[in-house]
Formats: C-alpha cells, structure tokens, sequence
C-alpha cells in the first residue's frame, strides 16, 4: 500500500483500498494505532458522554474503542468509499470533505479529537492543527499520529517529520504535549514504518 504505489490520487487508492482496508491494516500490516491512540483518549476522558471529531475516520477503525464507550462521535473523510462504509457504523453525523477546507462542524463543540494516518497527507500541518483547536472545548485533548521522518515517506512524496519539527507546531497552535511515544505504525514489505503516537491539550488561556 504505501512504498509499492505511487501516490498520484490519495481519493482514487483509498476508494480502491475501501473494501480491504480494516483487514489489510490490522491483520497483514501489524497496524496499531487504532487501539493505541483512541486508548489514550479514553483514559484522559473517562467514562462520561463525551463528543469526539474523528478526523480522516476512513471506515471507522479509529472510532470502534469510542462507540464502546458510548461516545457521540463524527468523522470526516473525503473518500467516498469509505464515507459509505463508515456510515453504517453508529456515527453521530460523517461529513464527506476535505480536511484542509473549513470543517463544516462548530467551533468549541468536541472534548476530543483523533486523526490517524493523516498527517503525511497534509500539506500545511499549522492551519489543521489550528482548525483542531478551535473545534475543541478549553482543555481539551487531540490524539494522533505523526510518522517518523523517513526517506520512505518522501519517495512517494508524502510528509513526515522529526519531533523538533513538528513539536513547535503543535505549540505554536496552541496545544502542549500531554504524551508521545515512538512506536511501529504498520509493516510494508518487510520494511518497519514508525509513527509517533501524540495526545495533545488544548491549552486554557487566563
């Protein structure tokens, strides 16, 4: 899926994947995150009824831990495919967009986001992370993933970052590190590509 293809239409390989896609991640390319990083959410928020923004919510893995809890979640994706697929699941809403357009969600509205296999797609990381932190309650929390930097990543012309590049965009848009922690994000071929998992706070300003 990812170095054997050349990225040209991220829509047109994941509408492809759509079908597959749960299994080929957790079963043939060791992907954890889906557990990892909902995990770290649910342990800040506890049991109560929180909302969640699941952003890039593919065909829902990243939100199957939230509806066990009993979480109100919605999920934006921009692949149809896996819009269709993630709408059978009892998601409170999923809007089909773009993430580096206005969401079409309120503002202050979230306890928590996560997004998930994302951040190599997007092609300015400050502006998202500033759309996170207006969506989120004061204090509230932001799980997601950031892949370790790789040549990999830049063969198919996709991002990826050490954590002194990322990290001050994080604060810069107004979050503080809560947790990160580097870790297997899934397996290509036999070759190893690591992800740092994050969860984040939106900072409470006096």
């Amino acid at each position: 899926m990812f170095a054997s293809v050349r990225l040209t239409s991220v829509q047109a390989i994941y509408s492809h994947l759509a079908k597959t896609y749960d299994r080929d991640l957790r079963d043939d390319m060791k992907y954890t995150a889906h557990v990892e990083v909902p995990r770290l959410i649910i342990d800040e928020l506890g049991t109560r009824r929180a909302n969640i923004l699941d952003l890039g919510c593919g065909t829902g893995l990243s939100s199957l831990l939230f509806f066990e809890q009993g979480y109100h979640v919605t999920g934006i994706d921009g692949t149809g495919a896996m819009v269709r697929r993630a709408r059978k699941l009892p998601y409170k809403r999923v809007i089909q967009q773009d993430l580096e357009s206005p969401w079409r969600v309120k503002d202050c509205s979230f306890d928590a986001a996560v997004m998930l296999g994302v951040l190599e797609y997007i092609i300015y990381p400050g502006g998202l992370m500033r759309q996170v932190n207006d969506k989120l309650v004061p204090g509230g929390v932001f799980g997601l993933t950031v892949p370790d930097k790789s040549k990999l990543y830049a063969d198919v012309k996709l991002k990826s970052y050490y954590p002194k590049e990322i990290v001050p965009v994080f604060v810069k848009s107004g979050f503080d590190v809560v947790t990160s922690k580097k870790t297997l994000g899934f397996e290509d071929a036999g070759r190893k590509v690591l992800y740092w998992n994050y969860l984040l706070r939106k900072r409470i300003h006096a």
